[in-house]
């Protein structure tokens, strides 16, 4: 009966290892979750450095070295987030969609219904301009390039195909409530939609002088509500 107590007792002394098991096995969670924070920062390095050398010289006359170079990373660090300079564009390319679907979203989240959250979507629209006088030729550059891909182009234009059948969705849940007009071709009037935004961003990306293109989006998107309310 003594030898149970004793190892009781030690216990209650804080002499079982169990402890240091616990103590070791937290240490190496926190410099795991060290090393995830310090590969996560470098990732968003390499992000920034490329869309800023994206803006300033083009998608063509920007390499990977150069990237790298202004990230202050390896091109081994590169690779490891990155399997081409192509697959870089694209991420950048889809988070800048998701900065637009949420600027574009505000007037949803506002309780505004199709067709009058489009014309909310335009007085949300000055980042995105601002954004597109940045960076849309650099896409277009981009998306002449990915012509040759197959994979490449389809991801490239998915936004732009998702955009096109939710508008689609919205325009027909407006036709049987009654709030736009039921003798238009709702995709026909979605492609017209897209062209008026996308136009409008080309325009923008492409002006010699400073416009306030939101305003200028505002009319034209009143003009086109107008002709298909009910």
């Amino acid at each position: 009966m003594v030898q149970p107590f004793l190892k009781r007792k030690s216990y209650d002394r804080g002499v079982s290892v169990y402890p240091r098991v616990w103590s070791t096995g937290v240490s190496r969670r926190k410099e795991g979750e060290g090393e995830m924070a310090r590969l996560q920062k470098s990732r968003e390095k390499i992000l920034e450095s490329a869309g800023r050398l994206f803006s300033q010289k083009g998608y063509e006359r920007t390499s990977i070295h150069e990237i790298c170079m202004q990230a202050g990373v390896s091109k081994g660090a590169f690779y490891h987030y990155f399997s081409t300079k192509e697959n870089l564009f694209l991420i950048l390319m889809e988070g800048w969609n998701e900065r637009m679907r949420g600027v574009l979203g505000a007037g949803k989240a506002e309780g505004a219904v199709f067709p009058d959250n489009l014309l909310e979507m335009t007085e949300n629209s000055c980042e995105i301009f601002e954004t597109a006088e940045e960076n849309f030729s650099v896409m277009i550059e981009f998306c002449k390039d990915a012509l040759r891909d197959p994979s490449i182009w389809g991801r490239s234009v998915r936004p732009v195909t998702e955009n096109l059948i939710a508008l689609t969705n919205q325009l027909l849940n407006a036709q049987q409530d009654g709030r736009i007009r039921d003798d238009i071709d709702a995709s026909a009037t979605a492609h017209l939609l897209m062209a008026c935004a996308l136009g409008y961003l080309f325009l923008a990306a492409l002006s010699p002088e400073k416009r306030e293109w939101t305003k200028l989006a505002r009319s034209g998107m009143e003009l086109v509500v107008s002709s298909i309310r009910s």
